[in-house]
């Protein structure tokens, strides 16, 4: 009897044992993670004053927009791992208007810049629960897409002339780009992400025009000269990440 009973605690001891075991920490071998991402964003950029023949414009810009991204992270066991994504983003607008004299006429030029791009990125991860921190690079089509008008005025005998045209274009510059910084797990699924990125682009991206006209439509005496590139962006990103594990 006594053998019996000892026989039952052995194994149940060893059961419990067994159970105990399993309600401990996972650690789980390397694996691959679909995730969406979902990012507010203010963005500052480097677009200057447009200057008319002398006179400056007036600037208004403006830092909010947003970013969507897809992608998959990789982990490992030792807590550091890697991630690729893909993303689309609307990083705000700058508002310009420029007026200026020249020795024929006047010219006023008003645009409106919108700036958005499509982007690719990898990097490394290093995570102590329930933060993961970040380092990616890649790069960004970068669109700026002008909308405006140019309005050439001057008096001939007293008569006032004004031609108008219209802009409308889309600059395209593939950039170089960096992402930094961290995620805090809410749950197994769902973490809230502050990051800061920035595009290399053109630092002094600014305009003048010079020079006179004789008429409203002959434009011969005036020129212009721009650095063409898009500017660069520095973005404070603030957002949400869905992993489908």
């Amino acid at each position: 009897m006594k053998k019996n009973v000892l026989s039952i605690v052995l194994l149940s001891t060893a059961a419990l044992s067994a159970q105990a075991g399993t309600m401990g920490p996972i650690v789980s071998g390397d694996y691959f993670v679909p995730f969406i991402e979902g990012e507010a964003a203010v963005t500052w950029n480097t677009t200057k004053s447009v200057t008319v023949f002398g006179s400056p414009a007036n600037l208004n810009k403006d830092l909010w927009g947003g970013r969507g991204a897809v992608g998959v992270s990789h982990s490992f066991p030792s807590r550091w791992g890697y991630s690729v994504e893909m993303g689309w983003g609307y990083y705000g607008h700058t508002n310009s208007y420029a007026s200026g004299t020249g020795p024929a006429g006047s010219l006023t030029i008003t645009n409106n810049s919108y700036l958005y791009g499509f982007d690719v990125l990898a990097g490394l991860s290093y995570s102590f629960d329930p933060v993961q921190i970040f380092f990616k690079a890649g790069a960004m089509a970068e669109n700026r897409h002008v909308k405006g008008s140019a309005a050439f005025s001057n008096t001939v005998a007293g008569v006032t002339k004004v031609s108008t045209n219209t802009i409308s274009s889309v600059a395209t510059n593939v950039l170089p780009e960096l992402k930094v910084g961290g995620l805090y797990a809410l749950n197994e699924h769902i973490s809230v992400s502050l990051a800061y990125m920035h595009v290399f682009g053109n630092d002094d991206f600014s305009a003048s025009v010079t020079g006179g006209m004789s008429s409203p439509t002959a434009t011969a005496g005036i020129s212009s000269v721009a650095n063409a590139q898009n500017p660069s962006l520095d973005s404070v990103l603030f957002g949400l990440v869905y992993q489908f594990i």
